[in-house]
């Protein structure tokens, strides 16, 4: 048998959860329309720079810890569902922020 394990999470959750800021850049499409992206992650208790690949270590070690995820688990996958989403006007900040990073793994 083979389970496979999806956890979402909004992006409030993983800077609560790890203590950092998420740090995004935007790119304008047009005058009604930027692509958002996640660039990368500020550690706020040291003020350093995290990469995407560190961030999503840092978060999995870190749902171990916490019970979330089973320490037996060692290798699993992230995806980051806000990249090439488009912002507008009419899509408010709150609608981006859901789902924001997607782990799996496999038991």
């Amino acid at each position: 048998m083979d389970i496979f394990t999806m956890i979402k999470l909004d992006k409030d959750e993983v800077e609560n959860l790890m203590n950092i800021e998420i740090l995004e850049s935007t790119e304008k499409i047009s005058d009604d329309f930027e692509e958002v992206c996640i660039e990368g992650f500020l550690d706020k208790s040291s003020n350093s720079q995290i990469s995407v690949e560190d961030a999503m270590k840092q978060l999995f070690e870190t749902l171990k810890t916490k019970g979330i995820i089973n320490e037996s688990i060692k290798t699993y996958s992230y995806e980051l569902p806000v990249c090439g989403l488009l912002k507008n006007a009419k899509r408010n900040e709150e609608a981006l922020n859901k789902d924001y990073i997607v782990l799996s793994y496999h038991a």
